[in-house]
């Protein structure tokens, strides 16, 4: 089970909360990915807790940059 930040808007764990939580240097935030099958791998508003997959927000690009900077800032500089 998928668990995050989630709010009034989407109830459910939301993948920018969690990039968030690896731009505070929090490297462990990274599982939410390893697990979250999100939009078919692409970035979504918020995932299901159980399966892992897009509940709202589908194909969500601007929240796929973000992500992606976090995902470098985290694990890809050297």
């Amino acid at each position: 089970m998928l668990a995050g930040n989630a709010s009034r808007h989407a109830a459910d764990p939301w993948p920018l909360a969690a990039a968030g939580e690896l731009l505070a240097g929090r490297a462990e935030a990274g599982g939410f990915f390893a697990a979250a099958k999100l939009d078919s791998g692409f970035c979504c508003e918020s995932v299901d807790p159980e399966t892992g997959r897009a509940a709202t927000g589908q194909a969500f690009a601007s929240a796929a940059g973000f992500l992606g900077f976090a995902l470098y800032q985290a694990f890809g500089k050297k």
